[in-house]
């Protein structure tokens, strides 16, 4: 993993750069959301000049927020890794290949909140009298953006996937003799088939960031080589 050490101006970090001492060199810089202001919260979050409804954020003040309350999100994989392998039993082979990133965050734009409710989005889990999640805000038709939406777009982006698998039979030389081949075999080979553990909704494939210009793509394909 990699790590500051030092900068060149003697500080332990550089916000215009995100660079933080002890931290990787790509990092979010953000507020931590840790729910929605409730109802009977009115009066606490009030003195944070917030209401029932909207985003509740990490603070380290009752009365203030400050630019200084926001946290350090790693870009940076704490590991990563892949498996491969290929098994034969008589004429079958049976190849695949899991590959994960762990310990990183990611932030998506297909996570923001339009209060509006104008966009195209994600059908989310909004805040509402009747319904006190602590998901996503509250909507509202005047508001063009909410206060704190970067840090709705936060996710872990942890994952472990199947990359591809791959299923073939090679026929016998007795079967192909007679059609004058050395060596014929038939295959199946998906790729991108399972996802193991991803905190993304489906269909997003959290190897690319989990965006909406990206989303998971699933192929199979199958066929046949033949060797005269």
């Amino acid at each position: 993993s990699e790590e500051i050490v030092e900068l060149a101006s003697g500080l332990d970090r550089d916000i215009g750069n995100l660079w933080f001492v002890g931290e990787p060199v790509s990092v979010y810089y953000e507020f931590e959301k840790i729910g929605i202001w409730q109802l009977g919260e009115e009066e606490e979050a009030a003195k944070l000049n917030q209401s029932p409804g909207d985003v509740k954020v990490r603070t380290a003040s009752d009365t203030t927020i400050s630019f200084d309350d926001r946290q350090i999100y790693n870009r940076r994989p704490k590991w990563y890794g892949s498996m491969t392998n290929t098994l034969n039993y008589k004429g079958f082979d049976f190849s695949f290949n899991i590959y994960a990133r762990w310990g990183h965050w990611i932030s998506s734009s297909a996570f923001g909140f339009d209060p509006r409710m104008y966009d195209n989005q994600l059908a989310v889990d909004y805040w509402t009298p009747e319904n006190p999640t602590n998901e996503y805000p509250r909507v509202n038709a005047e508001l063009a953006a909410v206060d704190f939406n970067n840090s709705l777009m936060l996710r872990d982006g942890s994952f472990i996937k199947v990359q591809y698998i791959t299923l073939g039979y090679t026929l016998p030389q007795s079967w192909i003799s007679p059609l004058l081949l050395s060596q014929a075999r038939v295959y199946a080979s998906a790729r991108n088939p399972l996802i193991l553990h991803s905190n993304l909704p489906e269909g997003m494939d959290p190897e690319r960031g989990g965006g909406f210009s990206w989303p998971l793509s699933r192929l199979v394909v199958f066929g046949i080589n033949l060797q005269f």
